[in-house]
């Protein structure tokens, strides 16, 4: 999950998105609070800042130690971590990629709040390991011109959809700042469906 820039309710269709997964019977879902530089996930949820992904890399220790279950269900989170760190250098480590390979093995369900994709490179790295990727926009706050900008510097084939945030009923989609149009093949209706089902 990602955004063009801040404010535009990532965060928090992320953690919708999550808790709504994580009621499902039988499927565990996990959290990642990826915006290594901004993280909002565990505030949303209501918990107080944890370790992390910063400590986990400092450390060199295993990430479970750093894997917290929530009371929301079969929901656990990754918090960014409490000592921070250089987000390129964890998210392009070697031994990052194969602790995202292991957590895909270990849950049903991964959702990664990253940060938004301008102007940092973070999301674009995110979207390495991740499968598919949903785009926060929101009207009166999302310009048409970054939000084209923003989707040219992703794998677009990875793009399952976007959602429109804070959308007042007076206006049309095809305000200013949603004028963009956007195909999807067979493959993004066939993620699309089986997110809705």
């Amino acid at each position: 999950m990602t955004s063009t820039i801040a404010n535009e309710g990532k965060t928090v269709v992320s953690t919708n998105l999550a808790l709504t997964l994580a009621k499902r019977p039988g499927q565990r879902t996990l959290i990642i609070e990826g915006d290594l530089r901004s993280p909002q996930v565990l505030a949303n949820l209501g918990v107080h800042p944890k370790p992390g992904m910063g400590e986990w890399y400092k450390s060199g220790g295993s990430i479970q130690d750093f894997i917290y279950k929530t009371t929301k269900g079969d929901l656990f989170v990754i918090p960014a971590g409490v000592e921070g760190g250089d987000p390129i250098e964890i998210l392009q480590s070697e031994v990052f990629g194969r602790v995202m390979l292991a957590l895909s093995q270990q849950f049903d369900w991964i959702v990664i709040d990253s940060s938004p994709l301008i102007p940092v490179a973070d999301a674009s790295i995110w979207m390495n390991h991740a499968d598919s990727a949903l785009i926060v926009a929101r009207e009166d706050k999302t310009p048409k011109h970054l939000l084209t900008k923003a989707l040219k510097t992703i794998d677009q084939s990875k793009v399952v959809g976007m959602v429109f945030n804070d959308v007042s009923r007076n206006k049309s989609a095809n305000s200013k700042y949603y004028g963009y149009q956007y195909g999807y093949g067979s493959r993004h209706a066939q993620k699309a469906s089986e997110a809705k089902a």
